[in-house]
């Protein structure tokens, strides 16, 4: 299973240590990039893909619970997951 696999894999598992590093490096391998915005907002674009807007975790850098979810659910009505 491959490094993207695994961490797929984990987010799907939904768990409460997910980091904003592993979100960052899930998202881009959908094709996503991170574009910083004002303060702590971040987004992420992608080509034919819809724009992601988050709050980006300060201490701990955890992403919220429902972050996770509307990401996910984000991803599978996009037919990514």
């Amino acid at each position: 299973m491959s490094r993207s696999e695994k961490l797929k894999k984990r987010f799907l598992d939904q768990p409460n240590d997910f980091t904003w590093e592993e979100l960052t490096r899930l998202l881009s391998h959908f094709g996503y990039r991170q574009i910083e915005g004002s303060g702590s907002r971040a987004c992420f674009q992608g080509k034919n893909l819809p724009q992601i807007r988050l709050h980006k975790p300060h201490s701990p850098k955890v992403v919220r619970g429902y972050a996770m979810k509307q990401v996910k659910e984000l991803l599978e009505a996009e037919g990514l997951l």
